[in-house]
């Protein structure tokens, strides 16, 4: 098992990339990347959660008038 380390946001943008680039394979990324599994699997569902949240936003913002997307921007 790999131990965690320190990392910053660009590079766990990365290595979530990277995972999905490989279907998915938690075990391969952590082992490539030298990180927890653990770790590269809460990354990849916070920035999962975060798109879809984004998606509804974005949706949500396009249902709105001329008036209102103007008063928001």
């Amino acid at each position: 098992m790999t131990k965690g380390r320190s990392t910053d946001w660009k590079e766990r943008i990365d290595i979530v990339l990277y995972c999905l680039s490989q279907n998915r394979n938690y075990q391969a990324t952590s082992e490539k990347y030298q990180v927890s599994y653990q770790q590269v699997y809460q990354w990849l569902r916070s920035i999962k959660l975060a798109v879809k949240m984004l998606y509804k936003m974005v949706e949500g913002s396009m249902k709105l008038s001329g008036l209102e997307r103007r008063m928001l921007s």
